[in-house]
């Protein structure tokens, strides 16, 4: 390995370097900037000067021998990204899980490979049973990776790891942010032709364009059927953590040029790996420090004190067992597992009980229904092109702007609306929890158990009208008169006499919302299940003490899911545990709560607490703080 001092960091001239690479930096940062649609207007001229700038102090640290130089500054970068993106993960690994499942459906990323390569039959959805598995693996793998970039390990080993996982997630965000659910792609699937669903298709195929048999040899039908595209709105490379600390993930397209930026750092790292030198325990503790101190921006930018600490731990642990693991251990190998082994500790505990911080908008302390008017409207300009009838002359306004008002151009016949464009200026922000959050139940669903509860009884008491039938007191005929319509001046004693009243029930509602309840409630129990097959009946006596402590202090205590009726009506009597169920989207349990069950406490809509399965404490506990 050549270490003579032109392959030092500083190279030839440390501080032309080091200005070259702030340099470097700053063309990365025009041409990211106006690849963004919010500097759409000056895309041309920032990305012609930041890639020339970025060309230029290129060229300047290959001559100065400045890559050392650059490469450690990219590794950091990447590191600190790496680490912090693994954290993150690993703090919801469930729900990193669920956004890797939409991935790996047909006609997200797989309907990609379909189309280039002509194989319609190809598909990822075997992966989907794995997703949690593989979930762990890519964050703990993130993890290891930037704590190794960081303390020196060795570079074409993090490499031959590094490139082929930027590049997957470079793929998954491409397909994120250049998706169009209006395109259609070819879907090939096998069926017994003895099934029922393969005498459906061919019946289906003489009517329906989009089917086509291919064959039926074998025993088998082969169709090809076109579908449509699955978009993935968010990628999850954050998970919750932006959408809950700043009120907004990145988009897609800031999502796939974050990956790009960090391929070009890993290029620079690549083509550099020659003049890496060996590290120094000096040299790894600056490098550690220098990226706790990144590290701890994002902290501070997620509210997030672990995210600021455990790297440190993980450092530590790190370059204690690369010096004193022995034999064996004390490698970067060794480096390696107890990194990872720390990772998988926090993995575990999450999985047992719930995330170490919870970004989702139904964490306790936040206002449900604050969390339903939080969403933003977005600012889209049209661009309107009118043309002369006479001179074929084209003209271009802006609307809304006083231009376009103050010309009136609509009222002169001289000149034709020829077509729109629209461009968005700021992307409309749905609300953080909207109308997914819905318990319901039908009318005809209601048992004794959702009976029984005094809002229901409420609800039904509202739904009645009170009647009087009055008597003419001369003509002694008899009519009925709604209590809203009933008053003195119309109908004096001395003309009419009540005969009798009566509650007559309407009969216009078909189903009962609770979300009022939930939102406007002074407490409220809130036992969150995905389905009943997924209840894990562990701790269920618990549960049911805790239901009746609620019951005798007249406090709402409902289950809510998104179970048909019937399983719900046979869990309740297989357990007997005849608790008010509701019906909600299976989506939104799942953002509510990753572990089956959890039970929430409401306070007039504000998380008091929340406790998953495993950490459901005894009824003396909520007897004393709630109840």
């Amino acid at each position: 390995m050549k270490t003579g001092r032109n392959y030092s960091v500083g190279g030839r001239s440390l501080i032309l370097n080091a200005l070259f690479v702030v340099f470097n930096l700053m063309g990365l940062s025009s041409v990211v900037l106006g690849s963004l649609p919010y500097f759409s207007n000056y895309f041309l001229l920032m990305n012609f000067l930041g890639f020339i700038v970025i060309a230029i102090s290129s060229s300047a640290l290959f001559i100065l021998h400045g890559r050392l130089m650059m490469a450690n500054v990219s590794k950091i970068i990447v590191g600190t990204i790496l680490i912090v993106s693994g954290l993150i993960k690993i703090n919801d690994p469930i729900g990193f899980s669920y956004k890797l499942k939409e991935y790996f459906q047909d006609g997200a990323i797989a309907y990609r490979i379909k189309e280039l390569f002509g194989s319609p039959s190809f598909s990822l959805e075997g992966f989907i049973g794995s997703a949690l598995f593989l979930a762990v693996v890519f964050a703990i793998l993130e993890i290891v990776l930037g704590v190794l970039l960081i303390i020196g390990g060795r570079i074409k080993w993090i490499m031959a790891f590094l490139l082929p996982l930027m590049l997957f997630f470079t793929f998954l965000t491409y397909h994120t942010s250049n998706c169009s659910a209006n395109r259609k792609y070819t879907d090939r699937n096998e069926y017994p032709l003895t099934s029922t669903k393969a005498q459906e298709l061919i019946q289906n195929d003489k009517n329906d364009h989009t089917i086509k048999a291919v064959s039926k040899n074998n025993g088998l039908l082969i169709i090809d059927e076109k579908k449509s595209v699955q978009c993935v709105s968010d990628c999850g490379c954050f998970g919750d953590a932006m959408q809950g600390s700043t009120g907004r993930s990145l988009t897609p397209l800031e999502s796939f040029i974050k990956d790009l930026v960090l391929l070009y750092f890993i290029i620079w790292i690549i083509i550099s790996t020659k003049f890496n030198q060996p590290t120094t325990a000096r040299t790894n503790l600056k490098f550690s420090i220098y990226a706790l101190v990144f590290i701890g921006l994002f902290a501070l930018l997620f509210k997030w004190s672990f995210l600021a600490y455990f790297p440190a731990v993980l450092f530590i642990c790190a370059l204690w067992i690369k010096r004193d693991g022995g034999y064996f251990l004390g490698n970067y190998f060794g480096s390696s597992i107890i990194v990872g082994a720390l990772s998988l500790l926090v993995v575990l505990y999450v999985l047992r009980f719930d995330s170490i911080k919870d970004f989702r908008p139904y964490a306790v302390g936040n206002n449900l229904q604050w969390k339903t008017m939080d969403g933003k409207e977005g600012k889209v300009v049209s661009y309107l092109k009118y043309v002369n009838k006479q001179t074929k002359e084209e003209l271009i306004y802006r609307s809304p702007s006083r231009e376009y008002s103050n010309s009136r151009i609509w009222e002169n016949k001289m000149w034709i609306f020829k077509s729109m464009k629209q461009k968005t200026i700021l992307a409309a922000k749905s609300p953080s929890i909207t109308d997914q959050f819905d318990p319901t139940i039908s009318i005809d669903d209601l048992g004794p158990e959702e009976r029984q509860l005094a809002f229901i009884q409420e609800i039904f008491l509202q739904s009645k009208v009170h009647q009087y039938n009055l008597e003419h007191l001369r003509s002694k005929e008899v009519f009925t008169v709604d209590e809203v319509d009933y008053n003195k001046l119309d109908f004096p004693d001395s003309l009419f006499a009540i005969k009798s009243e009566r509650y007559v029930e309407q009969h216009n509602l078909s189903q009962i919302s609770i979300r009022k309840l939930l939102f406007e409630g002074r407490k409220v129990f809130l036992l969150v299940v995905e389905s009943v097959d997924k209840f894990d009946i562990q701790n269920l006596d618990r549960i049911k003490t805790i239901y009746r402590a609620c019951k005798r202090k007249e406090v709402p205590f409902i289950m809510i899911t998104s179970s048909s009726r019937k399983e719900i009506n046979e869990f309740r009597r297989m357990n007997n545990f005849h608790v008010p169920v509701f019906s909600n989207d299976e989506t939104e349990l799942k953002v509510i709560a990753r572990i089956n069950p959890t039970l929430m406490i409401l306070e007039k809509g504000v998380v008091s607490d929340k406790f998953t399965n495993r950490s459901i404490p005894k009824v003396e506990t909520i007897k004393k703080k709630y109840l």
